[in-house]
């Protein structure tokens, strides 16, 4: 019976050694996730330390769950750093809480941001971004010195970027480097063309009806919504005529202008004829709007001096050439499908 006992104490005593030994090296093994590629110790937390309180939003998006953790990394112990998440190009996003958090209190946020990107370079992290909301812009002052620079400002959130590497310069994009303008040709069953006189800046009597696109909007799409809001034409996309692509416009930015030609959607009445949607103009930006007759705006645009892009447009216009729009599938997972623009090869001269 003693010797059962002694046998049972021993093997108990084993299994939890072995249990413990398994834990600890749990708690120094490099845990990969999706929001979590760094090792932790528990000593954090064994010497007491509290836990920083985070909102619920802020810590399903936070990299750590335990955030007072010592942080391993080769060898190196990092204490009181940053929560991040893992983001795309090799890099780590650090988000700020609108609401006020004693992690990010300002007293102490330059410290522990300086000690997350030493341990970010450890990890050859290629770049940190850090999002502030305006509630929290005092913090950015705390960021000046660490070499942070503005990337964009959106909304009421502001983001700024570190480039970690010391091999080679930096290879984050301008943010915003182009916009994406259309314009529509939209030519009636009469031969007339769509046009409007916009409210300031006329440079020429007439022009199409266009704007700039919105963030996540098609070409086809934009010059679509652009006329109806202009005109009040409803329109369908045909093709895409032309584009052309200018430096140094609006913010110092380059901007791609796509000519679309779209047509109109018309109708008929009870006798089968066919009924022609009357413009009208949008009172905050466009004077006046009306259908004129081709052979009118071709004079105005092949004229002295002319407009040399349209005059050009309507060439590939009167050729019956396009580009068309095509929708292909993604090589990505999960990707939505792409619309592609391909030219159409013409044979036999048809449109």
């Amino acid at each position: 019976l003693a010797m059962n006992l002694r046998s049972k104490r021993l093997i108990s005593s084993t299994i939890f050694a072995s249990f413990w030994l398994c834990s600890r090296a749990f708690c120094r093994h490099e845990f990969q996730s999706a929001f979590f590629d760094v090792s932790l110790t528990r000593s954090g937390l064994d010497r007491g330390n509290p836990r920083i309180p985070l909102s619920e939003g802020t810590r399903r998006n936070m990299v750590s769950t335990f955030p007072n953790d010592e942080i391993v990394v080769e060898g190196e112990e990092w204490q009181d750093v940053l929560p991040y998440e893992r983001s795309a190009h090799n890099s780590a996003t650090i988000i700020v809480p609108p609401e006020y958090n004693s992690m990010f209190d300002r007293n102490t946020f330059r410290s522990r941001l300086e000690s997350t990107c030493e341990m970010l370079k450890e990890m050859e992290k290629s770049s940190v971004w850090v999002e502030v909301p305006m509630a929290r812009a005092g913090l950015i002052e705390e960021m000046s010195d660490l070499g942070f620079q503005f990337h964009h400002a959106q909304g009421s959130t502001a983001k700024l970027n570190l480039w970690l590497r010391a091999d080679t310069e930096s290879k984050v994009p301008e943010f915003a480097t182009h916009h994406v303008g259309v314009g529509a040709v939209v030519v009636n069953s009469r031969n007339e063309i769509l046009c409007v006189r916009e409210l300031h800046k006329n440079y020429m009597p007439w022009k199409i009806p266009g704007g700039l696109s919105e963030l996540g909007e098609s070409i086809a799409d934009a010059a679509v919504r652009e006329v109806m809001e202009e005109t009040g034409i409803p329109t369908t996309f045909h093709s895409i005529l032309s584009f052309r692509h200018t430096h140094g416009l609006a913010n110092g930015r380059s901007d791609l202008y796509f000519v679309c030609r779209l047509d109109p959607v018309e109708d008929t009445d009870e006798n089968g004829e066919t009924i022609i949607p009357e413009p009208c103009a949008q009172e905050c930006e466009i004077e006046a709007t009306k259908w004129v007759p081709f052979s009118e705006y071709r004079a105005m645009v092949d004229g002295d001096p002319g407009h040399p892009m349209m005059s050009n447009v309507m060439k590939v216009y009167d050729q019956g050439l396009r580009i068309e729009k095509k929708e292909v599938k993604s090589v990505v997972p999960g990707r939505k499908p792409n619309p592609l623009y391909l030219p159409v090869v013409i044979n036999d001269g048809s449109a």
